[in-house]
């Protein structure tokens, strides 16, 4: 099986007014096509507190599944609801930073769980350089910029 048509999901995102490119469904693209996000393929499990009122309400163990500079998509048996703030840090890597983002979006999928897209906090970019999970594909190295794009 191709690795890209086991990732597809290619579709709109109201809220940014991006989509994902049909290259690479995981890559966030402008209406006119160009990158602005490249968001990263990984697999590790993750310490998730879900927060109110500035407080730990509980703890719950996701799988981290796509991350990039501004954000990161979990998969949670629950739905934590949208507008929550989550803490997430890996259960593996010790040393690892303490995430911490709003969540914006969330999609069930029967049998599987939640997929839950989180908005990383101001003040916390993401790069590999900072925290880099073990299962960590760069898709964005398969296909190659538009040369419209480049700057």
């Amino acid at each position: 099986m191709d690795l890209m048509a086991a990732f597809s999901g290619a579709g709109a995102w109201p809220a940014t007014g991006v989509h994902k490119s049909a290259e690479c469904p995981r890559v966030a693209m402008t209406r006119g096509g160009c990158r602005i996000a490249m968001r990263y393929l990984c697999s590790e499990l993750m310490n998730v507190c879900v927060l109110s009122g500035g407080r730990v309400e509980r703890e719950v163990i996701g799988i981290l599944e796509e991350i990039s500079a501004s954000g990161a998509w979990l998969q949670l048996e629950e739905n934590p609801g949208i507008n929550t703030r989550l803490q997430f840090a890996s259960l593996d890597a010790m040393g690892s930073p303490e995430m911490e983002g709003t969540v914006t979006s969330c999609d069930h999928e029967p049998g599987i769980g939640y997929y839950i897209e989180v908005r990383l906090s101001r003040g916390f970019i993401w790069h590999p350089a900072i925290y880099k999970p073990k299962h960590l594909l760069d898709c964005g190295q398969q296909f190659l910029r538009r040369p419209e794009c480049v700057a």
